[in-house]
């Protein structure tokens, strides 16, 4: 008799990406270009949130977003909203 193997993943986790203009510290919205405003007081909030297997993985999107917008700084957070690391820009 044949047993199938069975492939555990690994659970992803929630990570948080914030962008920031990295000349100014002004905080940009998910296209890393527009400022982000919140008017009229909306629950509108400028992070980008993802899921994936580990911390690596969200240093790697934050890699790539430098990658394509060398002028900003990304900040990464846990789904707890801890503070984790800040990604320079690649200049």
């Amino acid at each position: 008799m044949r047993t199938a193997s069975v492939m555990h993943e690994q659970p992803k986790r929630r990570f948080y990406l914030l962008i920031c203009e990295a000349a100014t510290g002004i905080v940009l919205m998910q296209d890393c270009m527009t400022y982000f405003q919140n008017p009229n007081g909306t629950t509108a909030e400028p992070y980008i949130e993802f899921e994936v297997e580990d911390e690596e993985a969200a240093r790697r999107r934050a890699t790539g977003i430098l990658i394509m917008y060398p002028k900003v700084q990304v900040t990464i957070y846990d789904e707890h909203m801890h503070y984790i690391t800040t990604l320079p820009t690649t200049d």
